[in-house]
């Protein structure tokens, strides 16, 4: 293995970040994968109430770029996005709120990126959650320290799902962006 990142080990970037002990095999393969590659993705298969979604892990850790989250896009087309923004960010291009591209998947749509809502990280980025632990302060409110953007995407008609006009399935299986009034429950 060649850690290309194992600076991320010894000299920090960001301010109070701690490496957590690994827990068993899948955290140390993570932790090799961020000193070797800066990032790891974690896929999620879909659940009874959840699409299937992906997000990084390191990208904040190796190169100050917000983490990255995909929900309802397949767990290669995640993979290859996320990779595609790992790369551009170890050149020191940085996504911000608001950024529109329409490169990042194989069909040539524009996504945009969003915030994620702070108060969601456990429910969606656990692995990430756990990982930046050391970035949470408790007192007197629990307040994350590490930034994620959400991939939004579009429905057929180009219409994104924070849009009451947006299809309801795209609205569905892109959870964590705030939903138009006419599509809560």
């Amino acid at each position: 293995m060649t850690a290309r990142y194992i600076d991320s080990l010894r000299n920090q970037r960001i301010s109070g970040f701690q490496w957590q002990d690994p827990e068993d095999e899948s955290d140390r393969k993570m932790f090799r994968d961020i000193l070797e590659y800066g990032f790891q993705v974690i896929g999620v298969d879909a659940g009874q109430d959840s699409p299937d979604f992906a997000y990084s892990v390191g990208l904040y850790l190796n190169f100050l770029h917000p983490e990255i989250l995909i929900m309802g896009m397949s767990s290669v087309a995640c993979f290859e996005a996320i990779s595609q923004i790992a790369r551009e960010a170890a050149a020191g291009k940085v996504a911000s709120v608001g950024d529109t591209r329409s490169d990042l998947f194989e069909v040539q749509r524009s996504v945009r990126f969003v915030p994620v809502d702070k108060a969601r990280y456990y429910d969606y980025l656990g692995y990430a959650a756990w990982f930046y632990r050391s970035l949470f302060y408790l007192p007197p409110k629990l307040e994350c320290k590490f930034p994620v953007l959400q991939v939004l995407w579009p429905d057929r008609n180009l219409v994104y799902p924070d849009d009451p006009r947006c299809d309801e399935n795209v609205c569905r299986v892109q959870t964590l962006v705030p939903m138009p009034r006419q599509y809560r429950d």
